[in-house]
């Protein structure tokens, strides 16, 4: 009997160490237009996101996981970063927090940045960057 508690002591302990899979953002393709893509973040994270390439595009997230979801013109680099193909416009739904994007890529963006402070840097590349910059409530 004393068996079966310690062993039950033990699974409740590893069941409260083991920390919970992170989530993070998701990218979705716009099933209206298929060169679009939506990267919407989940909700309290704080995102550092960068954007950049101009024939394939790198969406790249260190603040948390990305995810995909239905997009067949993107593959994932690592837990972090997906590259993107065929690409002609990305939305930024960076949800409520401190978020930070870079933007280096001539193709139109979209940020929503949400509550919270938000910034955005837009880099030098072969061509003009196309930001369209929302920061929500916040100093941004």
């Amino acid at each position: 009997m004393p068996r079966i508690v310690i062993v039950a002591a033990v699974a409740m302990a590893a069941a409260v160490a083991v920390p919970s899979v992170a989530h993070g953002a998701t990218v979705y393709q716009d099933g209206r237009t298929p060169h679009r893509l939506l990267l919407q973040a989940e909700p309290g994270e704080t995102n550092l996101v960068s954007v950049e390439g101009s024939r394939a595009v790198v969406i790249r997230d260190d603040g948390s996981p990305l995810e995909l979801a239905g997009v067949p013109t993107c593959m994932p680099l690592d837990i972090h970063a997906v590259s993107c193909s065929a690409v002609r416009r990305i939305e930024l739904d960076l949800g409520v927090g401190p978020d930070n994007a870079v933007i280096a890529t001539p193709h139109e963006v979209e940020i929503e940045g949400g509550a919270g402070n938000d910034r955005y840097a837009a880099l030098a590349t072969d061509a003009p960057s196309r930001v369209d910059f929302d920061g929500g409530i916040g100093t941004d």
